[in-house]
């Protein structure tokens, strides 16, 4: 057993810096050819940046944080024109789209999680944002679930 402790430690630290090196870009997002996939992209991008936004309130740099803020919900505006290019219909086909949904879902309970770190007068910026992606989340499960003509 301890023979394979120096390997498995090994194998850790790989997988650990190949996922550092995989970290998202917006030129990323905006170069994948396949929508399904720059609409994963994006939505994996809107996710990492609420980090992003609740250490730059910490910092005291409101204007970059609002800065994220609409760096996310243009991110998930973007899914959602990915998702809309594909031509597929929601509904007979909902693979992607229901990621998408389930993926809104999560960023908006994010979001207000994000929110409630904050002080009192920043948690007002976080509001337009969360309802927004709520509302696009609501978008896409309509389309999921919309009757069949």
């Amino acid at each position: 057993m301890r023979s394979f402790r120096p390997a498995i430690i090994c194998l850790f630290v790989a997988l650990a810096g190949s996922a550092l090196a995989q970290e998202i870009t917006w030129d990323a997002v905006k170069s994948e050819p396949e929508p399904e996939k720059q609409s994963q992209i994006a939505l994996e991008l809107a996710q990492a940046g609420v980090d992003g936004v609740v250490e730059a309130y910490r910092q005291g740099l409101p204007e970059q944080a609002r800065a994220m803020l609409a760096r996310i919900v243009e991110a998930v505006e973007l899914s959602v024109t990915a998702l809309e290019a594909t031509g597929k219909n929601a509904r007979s086909r909902p693979k992607h789209f229901k990621r998408a949904e389930i993926a809104t879902h999560k960023l908006a309970r994010s979001l207000r999680s994000a929110q409630r770190q904050l002080i009192y007068d920043e948690r007002e910026d976080l509001e337009p944002v969360i309802k927004r992606i709520e509302a696009i989340n609501g978008e896409i499960l309509s389309e999921i679930m919309q009757t069949r003509r």
